[in-house]
C-alpha cells in the first residue's frame, strides 16, 4: 500500500466498540477473526489485522483522534500502569491530539502476534510518523508499549549503555562533551552523566537558551511580560528562516510569540529583537552571574553581528575581533558592526570552520543543563509548553510529553540542548556539543549519541 492512500478518521465497527454515554469505549475481550478494511477517500483501503494486537492498535488510533473514556487497568499492562498514571497519559494524548489535528492511517508495515508497526499521517502538516503498538502474549492481551516518532528519523545503531556512549564520544574528531541531569520543577538538578562537561565550547544558536532564561527571570521579576509587544524593525533583521525574519517592518508581535519562533524555526531575527528588548548589558550582567567563564562570551553578540563577522566576503573585521582584547571587541560591536548591512554576507560560500574557538557564544554542557533547570524554575508549565514548538522532532511522543529543543550548527560546530518531560512527569536536561576546528561535523557519528541518550532516559527507572 502506497503512502498517499489515506483513510477516513473512523474505523469499522468490527474493530471498535461504539461510544455510548457513561460507558467505556475499550476493545472487546475476544478478538475479531478477520482483517478489517479501512477505506480512504480515494477508494483504496488499509487492512488492519483482525488479531489482538490489531484490535488494540485500532482502539489506540481512535483514542488519538477522539475524546473517549478509557478503562485504564483493563487495557494496559501492570508494568505500563506502574510507570505511568492514567491522568498523565490521558493529558498527554489530548495534547497530542490537539497539536496534531488528528491522524490518518497510511499503511501497516509489519504485523506480528505481539507487535504492529504502521505509518500515520499528521493532519496538521502532512508529516509521516511511525506508530508502534506492543501487547502481552497472553489473554487479555493488554498493551505493554507504544511508540510514535517521525518516519524521517535517520536510522542508527543504538548505544545500549552509558559506557557505549562514552566510547562513541571519545571517537569523535575534535572536542566533545555531553551532560545529563534530572531536573525538578523548582530548579534543583541531579547530574546523571557527564563527559568533559566543563569544557567551554562554541554552542552557536544554543545561546538562545541563555537569552530565553534571562528573559524568563526578568519576567518573573516583573521587568517585562510575555505579552509585551515588540516592533519588528529592519535594522534588527538577521538571516532567515523564521516568522520574525519574514515579518514586515513596523509590524508588532508579543514577546511570547518571538520566543516561540526562536525555538520553532531557529529564528535569528527573533533572537536579535529579544536581545534588543531586554538589553545587551542586562544579558551580559546575567551571564556574569550564571556562567562559569563569562568573559569569553562577552560581548554577547547578536546573530546578525555573528553573521557579519563570520560570513562577510572580507574577513578584516573577523580577524580584528578574533585577535582583539575585551576593549577592542566592544569597540568593534559598538562602532564597526553597528548597523552593518547584511548585503555582503555570503553564508553559503563558507563550508569550513571559521574562528569557532574565538568568535561566537561559548558554554559548557554542564552550564547549559543548569541553565535549562533555571529556565524551568522561572516558567509555568503552560509557558514552557510555548517552547515545545518543533512537533516533528524525531522523538517518541508517547514517551516524551514535552520537548524543548534548541540546536546550533555551523561548519565545525554542533550543539544541542533539550529539556524533556517524560510521560510520568519526570524532567531531564541534556546538553551535547562537539567542535572541530579542522573539519565539518560528522552527523552520522553524532546522531546515535543524541538519540541513544534519549532512549536510555526513556527507559530509566
Amino acid at each position: 500500500m502506497t503512502r498517499q492512500h489515506l483513510i477516513a478518521a473512523f474505523l469499522p465497527l468490527l474493530l471498535l466498540i461504539a461510544s455510548t454515554a457513561g460507558q467505556d469505549t475499550d476493545p472487546p475481550a475476544e478478538h475479531a477473526t478477520e482483517a478489517a478494511p479501512a477505506t480512504d477517500s480515494e477508494g483504496g483501503s488499509v487492512f488492519i489485522p483482525g488479531t489482538p494486537v490489531g484490535e488494540r492498535f485500532a482502539w489506540l488510533l481512535r483514542l488519538m483522534n477522539e475524546d473517549v473514556v478509557v478503562a485504564w487497568k483493563a487495557n494496559f499492562s501492570l508494568g505500563f500502569t506502574r510507570r505511568l498514571q492514567r491522568d498523565t497519559f490521558m493529558s498527554n494524548v489530548r495534547q497530542l491530539r490537539e497539536r496534531s489535528g488528528g491522524w490518518d492511517l497510511v499503511e501497516i508495515r509489519t504485523a506480528e502476534f505481539e507487535e504492529i508497526t504502521s505509518v500515520l499521517r499528521m493532519r496538521r502538516n502532512d508529516s509521516l510518523w511511525q506508530f508502534e503498538v506492543r501487547i502481552e502474549p497472553f489473554e487479555p492481551y493488554k498493551i505493554t508499549g507504544i511508540r510514535l516518532l517521525p518516519v524521517a528519523t535517520a536510522p542508527y545503531t543504538p548505544l545500549e549503555n552509558w559506557d557505549a556512549i562514552t566510547a562513541a564520544l571519545e571517537e569523535l574528531d575534535g572536542e566533545s562533551s555531553l551532560t545529563v541531569y534530572e531536573v525538578n520543577p523548582g530548579g534543583s538538578a541531579r547530574r546523571l552523566y557527564d563527559h568533559n562537561g566543563d569544557a567551554q565550547l562554541s554552542i552557536g544558536a544554543v545561546s538562545g537558551v541563555y537569552l530565553t532564561t534571562c528573559l524568563a527571570e526578568a519576567i518573573a521579576h516583573q521587568e517585562t511580560t510575555w505579552q509585551m509587544p515588540i516592533m519588528v524593525i529592519d535594522e534588527l533583521r538577521s538571516l532567515p528562516p523564521g516568522e520574525v525574519s519574514e515579518a514586515p517592518d513596523g509590524s508588532v508581535m508579543p514577546l511570547a510569540r518571538m520566543v516561540q519562533s526562536l525555538f520553532a524555526t531557529g529564528d535569528h531575527s527573533a533572537f536579535d529583537h529579544l536581545l534588543q528588548h531586554i538589553g545587551r548589558e542586562h544579558v551580559e550582567d546575567w551571564i556574569r552571574q550564571h556562567h562559569p567563564d563569562p568573559e569569553r562570551t562577552i560581548p554577547f553578540l547578536s546573530s546578525r553581528e555573528v553573521a557579519v563577522l563570520k560570513y562577510a566576503a572580507d574577513d578584516t573585521l573577523l580577524r580584528a575581533y578574533a585577535e582583539g582584547d575585551a576593549a577592542a571587541r566592544r569597540h568593534l560591536v559598538d562602532n564597526d558592526l553597528n548597523g552593518t548591512s547584511l548585503s555582503g554576507v555570503k553564508a553559503r560560500v563558507w563550508r569550513t570552520p571559521r574562528e569557532i574557538d574565538t568568535v561566537g557564544w561559548f558554554a559548557s554542557t554542564n552550564a547549559t543543563c543548569l541553565t535549562l533547570a533555571h529556565l524551568m524554575a522561572h516558567m509555568l508549565p503552560t509557558q514552557l509548553s510555548l517552547l515545545d514548538a518543533a512537533p516533528s522532532l524525531p522523538l517518541d511522543r508517547f514517551t516524551w510529553s514535552r520537548v524543548i529543543f534548541k540546536a546550533g550548527a555551523e561548519p565545525g560546530v554542533l550543539s544541542v540542548a533539550m529539556l524533556l518531560t517524560r510521560n510520568d512527569e519526570r524532567h531531564f536536561a541534556i546538553a551535547f556539543t562537539t567542535n572541530n576546528t579542522e573539519a565539518n561535523i560528522n552527523g552520522n557519528a553524532t546522531h546515535p549519541i543524541v538519540m541513544s541518550t534519549m532512549e536510555l532516559l526513556g527507559r530509566r527507572r
